[in-house]
C-alpha cells in the first residue's frame, strides 16, 4: 500500500500536494515538522484502489508466490485452487512461471529468446493456459481460447525467423 500510495505521490503536481497537506494537517502544520514527517503524512491521505496495487505488483511478485518458500503457507493452503489439477506440483509451476519470467526479462532488455529458449518459453506459457484454473489440461480454457490466435501466429513467425537464422548459418540461400 505505501509503496502505492508513494508512486501515485511522485506523480501529485505541487498543487495536489498542497492539497494533501491540507487533509493531512487540517489546523495547520506543526512547528518543526520535517520534509520527510510532512510528506509521509501528505502520502497516508492518497487513496489507492486494490484493484490498482494488483495491476502494478510485479511479475516477479507473483512468481515467486509459488516458490518453495511458500509450499506449506500458500500453495497447500489456497494457491493449488489456481491449478486444481491434482497431478500438477507447486515446483513444476514455479518452473514454469520462472522461464516466463526470464523470457520477459530477455526481452524487456532487447535480448534474443530465440531456439530452446524460445521453445522454454513457449512451452512454459502453453502450460499456464491450459492449466491455470483446470482440473485438466485443456485447450478450452478461456485464457487458451483467449490466446490461441496469437500464440499461433507468433508460433509461426518464429519458425521463419529460426529458418531463415539457420539458413544464414549453414550458408544455405533462403528467400
Amino acid at each position: 500500500m505505501d509503496s502505492a500510495q508513494r508512486a501515485e505521490y511522485a506523480k501529485a503536481s505541487a498543487a495536489e500536494r498542497t492539497a494533501l497537506e491540507a487533509l493531512a494537517f487540517p489546523g495547520g502544520r506543526p512547528p518543526n515538522t520535517s520534509h520527510i514527517k510532512r510528506a509521509k503524512e501528505r502520502r497516508k491521505q492518497i487513496v489507492v484502489s486494490e484493484g490498482k496495487i494488483i495491476a502494478e505488483t510485479t511479475f516477479y511478485f507473483w512468481k515467486r508466490l509459488y516458490s518453495g518458500d511458500y509450499e506449506q503457507s500458500l500453495w497447500r493452503t489456497s494457491l493449488k485452487r489456481t491449478f486444481p489439477n491434482k497431478l500438477t506440483k507447486r515446483a513444476h509451476v514455479a518452473a514454469q512461471l520462472e522461464h516466463i519470467y526470464q523470457a520477459r526479462n530477455r526481452l524487456a532488455h532487447h535480448e534474443p529468446v530465440l531456439h530452446k529458449r524460445f521453445q522454454d518459453s513457449v512451452t512454459a506459457m502453453e502450460f499456464v493456459i491450459c492449466n491455470l484454473g483446470s482440473p485438466l489440461p485443456s485447450n478450452e480454457t478461456p485464457l487458451a481460447k483467449l490466446l490461441a490466435c496469437d500464440l499461433a501466429l507468433v508460433k509461426a513467425k518464429a519458425e521463419v525467423l529460426h529458418d531463415k537464422l539457420n539458413a544464414y548459418r549453414t550458408g544455405a540461400q533462403h528467400t
